[in-house]
C-alpha cells in the first residue's frame, strides 16, 4: 500500500510552489524562508511578516480549494481557480512585502503611527488588552492603505496587484457571510472602500466587495471621502479618485503625501478618530502579526465606550496637586516634592504603554537583519578580500580608463609636504641600494591631483578620499552566505573590501576619509569617516534594504559640503529610479559638485541600459561605466585602487 499525502500537505506544498516562484520573480530572495501555515478552517485566514527572521507567514484554512471555488461561481468571478489563487498570492506577497518595504518601515515610523493612534483613542479604553489590540488594528488598517496604494501604481505588474487583492477580499468576505453570517461592519466598509478606490481597483470588483458593506450607512460617502482626504491631501485629488479619473500628477502628489513619513503620527491619529467610533469587531484574517502574537481578549469588539475598570495607579503624593490639563488625572503630582523632600518623576501612563506596546513588537527592530550579523559579514569579506589577486594589469578586465595626470616632478626631502607630495607617484625601496643618489625613498611633487578640471582648495590635498554610493534595491541581490556570496550587492560589498585591503596593505588607509552611502527607499549614509570610524561605513554598508529605488539627493549634497579633503566617489546602481523628480533632483546636485569641484565622481551603469539619470550624468561629462555584470565593477575598482593609489612599497 501507498500513502498519499493529505489535503493539507498538497495545499502547503501547492501554495508554498506558487509562492516561490513569485519570491523569485520579484528578486526578494532574502524572504526565501517562506512559511505556509495550514490551518482546519479558512477562518484564520492571514499573512504576516517578521522581520526579525526575514520570513512571511501565510495562513489558510484547509477549507481554501473550496472557498475560492465557491467565491468564483456565487460572484461569477472571470477567473479559474489557479488563477485566481495565482493572483491572490502575488497580492498577498506584495502586501507583506509591502509593510517591510512601505509601511511602517522602520522602528521609529511604527512608534509614530502607534503613539498617533494612542492619543486618538487615550480616555476612551482603559483595559491593556483592548487598547493594545486596537491600536495594532488600527495601525493595520493605516499601514495596509498606504502600502497597498504604493504597490498599486508603482509594481512593475500593477493590475496583477490590484485584481489580487480585489480576489482576497472577494473570496474571504464571500467566506464570513457565509459560514459566520456576517457582513463587514462600518469601520471595515470604510477600510476596504478607501482603500480600493485608492488603488483604482477595477470597478467591476469594486462592485462585488460593496455587496459585503452594511446595508444602512447614512454618511459612509462623507466619512470615506475625509479618510481618503488624510492620504491624498487635496480634495479635488478625491473627488478624482473616486471617479476613477486619476492623473498621473494625482498620483505622483498622492504617492509624496503617503511616503512623507514625518506626517504619519498626525495622519494616523486624524485616521484612528475616524475609524474608531464604528469598529465593532476585528477580524482575525484582517490582523497582523502583532495581535496573532498577542490577541486581545475575548471578542476584541468595542463599541467606543469605556471598558472594564481603569488600571491601578499610583496615589496622588500630598496635598495641592495641580491638575495640568492632561486627559489622565491619576499622574503623580507634577514635578512636586513627597514628604520627604525627595524628587518623584513624572508618570505617564501613556509614554508607558507606548513604549510597551512598541517593546513587545515582533517587528521591532525595523532595521537590516544584515546588522545583526555584521562581525560575522565583516570577517567575511575581509577573508574573501584578502583571497583576491590585486594585480589587475595582469587581467584583461574591464576597467574604468581613468586618465589621471600624475606630477612627475621630483621633489627634494628639505622640500617634502604631506599636501604637496604626490603620493600616488612616491616610491620607496627596500633594497640596498635604493635611487641613483642612494637614498631609499623617492618623492614627487603633486601637480594634478584628479583627472576632472577639480579646484584645489586650500587646507585640502593630499590622497583624495574615498566615497561609494552603492544601490541596495530589489534589483541589487545580496545572498552574503549563499557559498561564496552571491548577488549584486555581494560584488559591492566584495568592492569596498577589496579597496580597502589594498590601501591597508600598503601603509595608505589611515590617510584617507571614508564615506558610504546605500540606497533603496531610504538612503542611509555614515557620513565621513576616518580610518578609525571605518567600522561605522562598514555598518551603513551592511545594512541592506532590498526595497525600491529612490536616492536622497542630499546625500550627494551633505558628500560635497562636509569633504575633508579632495574626494573620488563611485556609484553604482540601475539608475532605474521610482520617481522622474527624483532624477531632476540628483542631477541639480551633480551640477553642484561640477560648479564647486574638487569631487570626482564615476557612475557605473549596471545593466549598461540607458536611463534619463546616466544620460543626464554623461551629458554634463562625467564619466559613465556601462557594466554588464556587477562583478565588473569589483574588476575595475582593483584595476583604479592599483592604477591611481599605485604601489607605495616596491619589494
Amino acid at each position: 500500500m501507498t500513502s498519499s499525502a493529505s489535503p493539507a500537505a498538497i495545499l502547503q506544498q501547492d501554495l508554498g510552489q506558487i509562492c516561490h516562484q513569485i519570491i523569485e520573480q520579484k528578486r526578494w530572495t532574502q524572504f526565501r524562508d517562506l512559511q505556509i501555515v495550514v490551518e482546519p478552517t479558512l477562518s484564520s485566514f492571514g499573512a504576516h511578516i517578521t522581520l526579525s527572521e526575514w520570513k512571511i507567514h501565510v495562513i489558510v484554512g484547509e477549507d481554501f480549494y473550496n472557498a475560492v471555488d465557491t467565491a468564483i461561481t456565487q460572484e461569477k468571478l472571470p477567473f479559474s481557480r489557479t488563477a485566481a489563487i495565482e493572483k491572490m498570492m502575488y497580492a498577498i506577497l506584495n502586501h507583506e512585502h509591502g509593510h517591510f518595504a512601505h509601511a511602517p518601515k522602520t522602528k521609529e515610523d511604527l512608534q509614530n503611527i502607534i503613539t498617533g493612534i494612542y492619543r486618538a483613542i487615550e480616555g476612551r479604553e482603559y483595559r491593556m488588552d483592548s487598547i493594545q489590540g486596537l491600536c495594532f488594528y488600527i495601525h493595520n488598517m493605516y499601514t495596509d492603505t498606504i502600502l497597498n496604494t504604493i504597490n498599486a501604481h508603482t509594481d512593475e505588474d500593477p493590475q496583477r496587484f490590484r485584481d489580487g487583492l480585489a480576489l482576497l477580499y472577494i473570496v474571504m468576505n464571500n467566506y464570513t457571510k457565509r459560514m459566520l453570517g456576517q457582513k463587514a461592519d462600518k469601520a471595515h466598509a470604510l477600510f476596504l472602500s478607501s482603500n480600493q478606490i485608492l488603488c483604482q481597483t477595477n470597478p467591476d470588483f469594486y462592485g462585488k466587495i460593496q455587496q459585503f458593506f452594511p446595508r444602512f450607512f447614512a454618511s459612509f460617502s462623507r466619512y470615506r471621502s475625509k479618510i481618503m482626504d488624510i492620504f491624498t491631501g487635496d480634495r479635488e485629488i478625491t473627488k478624482n479618485a473616486i471617479h476613477g479619473e486619476l492623473a498621473e500628477q494625482d498620483i505622483g502628489t498622492m504617492l509624496r503625501k503617503m511616503q512623507d513619513t514625518s506626517q504619519w503620527g498626525s495622519m494616523a491619529e486624524e485616521y484612528a478618530l475616524i475609524i474608531y467610533p464604528f469598529l465593532r469587531q476585528q477580524l482575525q484574517w484582517m490582523e497582523s502579526s502583532y495581535t496573532r502574537k498577542q490577541p486581545s481578549s475575548g471578542s476584541g469588539s468595542s463599541s467606543g465606550k469605556q471598558q472594564g475598570k481603569k488600571p491601578n495607579r499610583p496615589a496622588q503624593q500630598g496635598k495641592g496637586d495641580k491638575d495640568n490639563g492632561n486627559k489622565d488625572n491619576g499622574n503623580k503630582g507634577n514635578d512636586g516634592d513627597d514628604d520627604d523632600g525627595k524628587k518623584i518623576p513624572q508618570y505617564n501612563p501613556g509614554r508607558e504603554i507606548i513604549k510597551r506596546l512598541i517593546s513587545e513588537s515582533v517587528h521591532v527592530p525595523y532595521t537590516s537583519p544584515f546588522l545583526k550579523q555584521f562581525k560575522r559579514l565583516d570577517r567575511l569579506y575581509t577573508q574573501r578580500a584578502g583571497r583576491l589577486a590585486l594585480f589587475a594589469e595582469e587581467q584583461e578586465l574591464l576597467s574604468p580608463h581613468l586618465e589621471i595626470p600624475l606630477g612627475q616632478e621630483e621633489m627634494p626631502l628639505s622640500e617634502f609636504s604631506t599636501t604637496g607630495i604626490d603620493w600616488a607617484a612616491t616610491r620607496i625601496y627596500n633594497n640596498k641600494e635604493g635611487t641613483k643618489d642612494g637614498n631609499n625613498i623617492q618623492l614627487y611633487r603633486r601637480t594634478t591631483p584628479l583627472v576632472l578640471p577639480i579646484e584645489v582648495e586650500e587646507k585640502q590635498g593630499g590622497l583624495p578620499d574615498l566615497a561609494w554610493i552603492f544601490d541596495s534595491s530589489t534589483s541589487m541581490n545580496f545572498n552574503p552566505f549563499d557559498r561564496d556570496g552571491q548577488g549584486e550587492y555581494h560584488f559591492a560589498a566584495l568592492t569596498f573590501y577589496s579597496m580597502i585591503k589594498y590601501l591597508e596593505e600598503k601603509g595608505l588607509a589611515p590617510l584617507l576619509n571614508y564615506y558610504l552611502a546605500n540606497f533603496s527607499n531610504k538612503t542611509h549614509s555614515s557620513s565621513w569617516c576616518s580610518y578609525a570610524e571605518l567600522n561605522t561605513v562598514k555598518r551603513t554598508l551592511f545594512d541592506y534594504q532590498g526595497q525600491g529605488t529612490v536616492l536622497d539627493p542630499t546625500v550627494l549634497r551633505n558628500l560635497r559640503e562636509t569633504r575633508r579633503d579632495n574626494a573620488i566617489c563611485f556609484m553604482l546602481s540601475d539608475t532605474d529610479f521610482n520617481f522622474e523628480n527624483n532624477v531632476d533632483d540628483l542631477l541639480k546636485e551633480i551640477d553642484e559638485i561640477q560648479t564647486r569641484g574638487g569631487i570626482a565622481f564615476y557612475l557605473f551603469l549596471l545593466g549598461g541600459q540607458p536611463t534619463s539619470f546616466s544620460k543626464g550624468v554623461e551629458q554634463r561629462g562625467l564619466p559613465v561605466h556601462p557594466i554588464k555584470k556587477a562583478e565588473d565593477f569589483l574588476h575595475a575598482g582593483i584595476h583604479f585602487t592599483k592604477d591611481f593609489y599605485g604601489e607605495v612599497i616596491r619589494s
